[in-house]
């Protein structure tokens, strides 16, 4: 009669840590705390951080997500952003984030992958009136004198 040994572990969930408000300079220290705490307190196990009532983010503010990531990394874990703005959905995407936190951008538990499209970067329109004027040709005699030849130029030669 064969035995097989067989053994079991409880699944490892992690935590949650929900963000609210503004993430930026000014909070990013806080930020990163609450992140790291969350992380040591179940290491290896991955982590979910609740984005959803985040009302401003700029890239310093991600910073601590993004740090998170490459620590849940060194231990073996992950980590989520669950994120439903569209404007962080694109800074996710921008700042590159997005690569190395998965992103849960609906509720339906559905994580954005690389096979799914990401929201792509808007071009900025130009304001209307604003125009950068045309820098025109000076003409030779206001030119002035001739600038110094860099390093590793040809000398040029002055009319005699």
């Amino acid at each position: 009669m064969h035995r097989s040994r067989l053994s079991a572990s409880a699944p490892c969930f992690g935590s949650v840590v929900v963000l609210r408000g503004e993430l930026d300079l000014l909070t990013a220290p806080a930020a990163d705390r609450l992140l790291r705490e969350a992380a040591e307190s179940h290491p290896g196990c991955d982590l979910l951080v609740d984005m959803r009532e985040v009302t401003f983010a700029d890239c310093a503010g991600l910073g601590p997500l993004a740090c998170a990531a490459r620590r849940a990394r060194e231990r073996g874990g992950t980590v989520t952003a669950m994120v439903t703005a569209p404007r962080l959905l694109e800074l996710l995407a921008w700042t590159r984030i997005s690569e190395v936190v998965a992103v849960l951008p609906s509720l339906d538990g559905t994580p954005q992958t690389e096979s799914q499209p990401r929201p792509q970067p808007q071009p900025r329109p130009q304001p209307q009136g604003r125009q950068q004027p045309r820098k025109q040709p000076r003409p030779a005699s206001a030119a002035g004198p001739a600038p110094a030849p860099g390093p590793g130029a040809p000398a040029r030669r002055l009319p005699a």
